[in-house]
């Protein structure tokens, strides 16, 4: 059962359900959940951050459940138990159904098909979640992501965040290489580097501020 306060103050903050049916969620639920309420009352700064990423991230093009088999995937691959029953129950009101929801947490499927359920985009999307963790190690270590042809064939993609003076994420660089030019391996010794430096002087830039504004003013 998901924990929740009947916090009044947060329920303007409530834009975690920005974009999900907000009326029957909050029928349904009615409350802030208790990790919100915990967050804002210890850092309202903090509280606003993670409320303007899922606020520009519904703003996006992705979908309902596009956005929420992301969480659940990602809460997931955290261990997070708290997580997982919150998405998992946010996914019935994106259009998860209890199968989709199963493929998810276990990890097999990145693209939508027409029952619901994922499929891989390409014969070189990475479904396994041992193997999606391994990666999210080596971009911590490395300090760049990378994609080699996941979604298109012959795409390849370095990328690097941009953090705010927290060292929140609020944006990211990245460069896209086709693999008519470059290997992989190319890729992550020429490119890494530069998206490093680029995210880097952004993020200790005035840049940083005007994304944040921007954020606030999306939300407005």
């Amino acid at each position: 059962m998901i924990g929740m306060s009947s916090d009044s103050r947060l329920n303007g903050l409530f834009g975690f359900f920005s974009g999900l049916h907000k009326p029957a969620i909050k029928k349904a639920v009615g409350k802030v959940p208790n990790v919100y309420a915990t967050v804002g009352a210890h850092s309202p700064d903090v509280l606003a951050s993670i409320l303007a990423i899922e606020d520009t991230i519904g703003k996006s093009s992705l979908s309902k459940s596009d956005i929420e088999t992301v969480n659940l995937a990602v809460s997931e691959a955290a261990s997070c138990d708290y997580c997982v029953a919150a998405h998992t129950f946010i996914g019935q009101f994106a259009g998860l159904s209890q199968e989709a929801t199963k493929q998810v947490r276990a990890g097999t499927g990145t693209r939508r098909a027409g029952n619901g359920l994922y499929e891989p985009a390409t014969a070189n999307t990475i479904i396994d979640l041992g193997r999606f963790k391994d990666l999210l190690e080596e971009a911590y270590v490395n300090g760049f992501a990378w994609a080699d042809s996941e979604y298109y064939n012959g795409d390849i993609n370095i990328s690097a965040p941009i953090l705010d003076p927290k060292g929140t994420p609020v944006a990211a660089v990245n460069i896209s290489a086709a693999s008519s030019r470059f290997t992989l391996a190319q890729a992550k010794t020429e490119l890494g580097p530069q998206v490093i430096e680029t995210a880097r002087a952004i993020s200790g830039s005035s840049a940083v501020q005007q994304l944040q504004i921007m954020h606030k003013f999306r939300k407005t």
